[in-house]
């Protein structure tokens, strides 16, 4: 009888890798708790560009995440 070694494993690593998936992601959001975001100004902000799940990158390519919109009036005069 001849016992093939990739049947018998593949189960439990195919449950590894889901564990493992969601061990990843519990971490990821632990990291979250010790992530802020910072303005130097206030105001409100505006709808979310992006949402949870989405990939982000980083540099001068990166998407915007959001819009921070002033809620104290600016004046200006010309002369």
């Amino acid at each position: 009888m001849q016992v093939d070694v990739a049947t018998i494993i593949a189960k439990p690593i195919a449950e590894w890798q889901t564990y493992s998936g969601r061990m990843e992601a519990v971490e990821k959001v632990d990291n979250l708790g010790y992530t802020q975001v910072v303005a130097p100004v206030s105001g409100r902000i505006s709808r979310a560009e992006l949402t949870l799940g989405n990939v982000l990158s980083t540099g001068a390519s990166a998407p915007i995440l959001t819009t921070l919109v002033s809620v104290s009036p600016m004046y200006a005069s010309f002369r």
